[in-house]
């Protein structure tokens, strides 16, 4: 299982929209995906409905409850070619094992992952966008990191933040996840400024690294919140909307990055 944190440097870039419009694509072209919710916020869980008495993250890592029992199985309309969809939600008791986290260094969750490692194909990690120890513990437990981020000066000082922490603990040993690219949310198809962004972020001399911006974005629309409303994500309560259609290639184009790299590492 291939697990991929979906993270950014401020909170609001619609990650946690990403992770829950991802997952079903994802599944929709057959793969076996695992949602994990990692953020105290729950906001992933309240998308597909997922009530506060639900096993959680928590119940795993603390022993409460089998790691197995904790998986919530989202069921998708038409056929997904042998792909699943199941979600490890979070809760807000996850900010109270914070001190419990860092003792354990950072390890807890990149141990529970391995117990799923032959039931999933993908995993897609929601986390906080600030360092904490609980966005740690999901950075330590991730392969590679998908940035997700509107255009804008601030953003990109941010998204040069956050990728020299990564290559910080790297040459730790502490995390060993890749950046996979950087994806633009809510932004018009014609706009200069995810343009120019666009350029200065593929300029290897800006960040210190060469990361990949991907060709598909989301635009804006009012449909992206409904999921939230509705217990569903926008890919299924309105997957002929604009927003819908740009997920769909968003994660046609990310599965192709994740063979492209995973024909990188067995070269």
């Amino acid at each position: 299982m291939h697990r991929t944190l979906l993270w950014t440097g401020k909170g609001g870039t619609g990650k946690t929209s990403s992770v829950a419009n991802l997952g079903p694509e994802l599944a929709y072209r057959g793969l076996r995906v695992l949602l994990v919710g990692f953020d105290s916020q729950a906001h992933l869980e309240a998308t597909y409905g997922i009530g506060p008495d639900a096993l959680t993250v928590v119940d795993a890592l603390t022993g409460e409850a089998e790691p197995h029992a904790c998986l919530h199985e989202i069921p998708l309309p038409g056929s997904t070619h042998g792909g699943t969809l199941h979600l490890l939600p979070s809760t807000r008791r996850l900010d109270d094992l914070s001190p419990a986290l860092a003792q354990r260094d950072y390890a807890a969750l990149d141990e529970l992952l391995d117990v799923f490692h032959d039931d999933f194909d993908l995993a897609l990690i929601d986390t906080v966008g600030a360092l904490t120890p609980i966005s740690h513990t999901a950075a330590r437990a991730a392969d590679t990191v998908l940035f997700v981020m509107e255009p804008g000066a601030y953003e990109a000082l941010s998204l040069g933040e956050r990728l020299g922490e990564i290559a910080a603990y790297r040459d730790d040993d502490a995390w060993r996840m890749q950046p996979l690219g950087v994806i633009f949310t809510r932004t018009p198809r014609k706009s200069s400024a995810m343009q120019t962004l666009r350029e200065h972020i593929a300029d290897a001399e800006n960040f210190g690294a060469d990361i990949y911006v991907f060709e598909h974005h989301t635009r804006p629309q009012s449909s992206v919140q409904t999921h939230a409303l509705q217990g569903r994500p926008t890919v299924l309560v309105q997957p002929d909307s604009n927003v819908g259609r740009d997920y769909r290639a968003i994660a046609g184009e990310l599965l192709d990055r994740l063979v492209h790299l995973h024909g990188e590492q067995n070269a």
